[in-house]
């Protein structure tokens, strides 16, 4: 039975916080009137640990918005040359290409060189945070991800 309180924008459905329900009309959900209008995102998530593609995609999607996944650099090169994701979320450490190469990759596609490009690692390397800023990257993610960190990269 389909929820109520979901409503078609395009192909994707978005979930409207409960909290942003409260005094609006009986079968017709608004968004926040202290929030933007309610846009879901199509988040890009790249690390070759399916556990952990399935973990964040998990909490993406929990959070109302849609989630690609790619195993490898290869195959998140080819997704996104026929796709432009809102955001990227991308493990540092994968074998063959990458998460620096895979940047560096993404970064010389038109579709997605202005598209907010995180690294995920579970370390914590000044260097590295400086190689991944210069190769084009907004920012990175610790590993485990923290849910409240990631709801707020999805909001902007």
């Amino acid at each position: 039975m389909p929820n109520p309180f979901d409503r078609q924008t395009t192909n994707r459905v978005a979930r409207i916080p409960d909290r942003c329900l409260s005094g609006a009309p009986a079968g017709s959900p608004a968004p926040c009137a202290d929030q933007k209008a309610w846009k879901v995102a199509q988040v890009l998530i790249i690390d070759d640990q399916i556990h952990s593609v399935k973990m964040l995609s998990m909490a993406v999607r929990m959070l109302g918005h849609e989630a690609l996944e790619a195993l490898r650099g290869e195959d998140a090169v080819k997704l996104v040359n026929g796709s432009k994701p809102d955001i990227v979320f991308l493990d540092y450490m994968m074998p063959g290409m990458d998460g620096l190469t895979t940047l560096q990759h993404l970064r010389s596609l038109p579709e997605a060189d202005d598209v907010p490009i995180y690294l995920l690692t579970a370390t914590n390397d000044i260097y590295l945070e400086e190689l991944a800023r210069k190769a084009g990257a907004q920012g990175f993610l610790q590993k485990p991800v923290n849910l409240k960190e990631l709801e707020g990269l999805l909001q902007t």
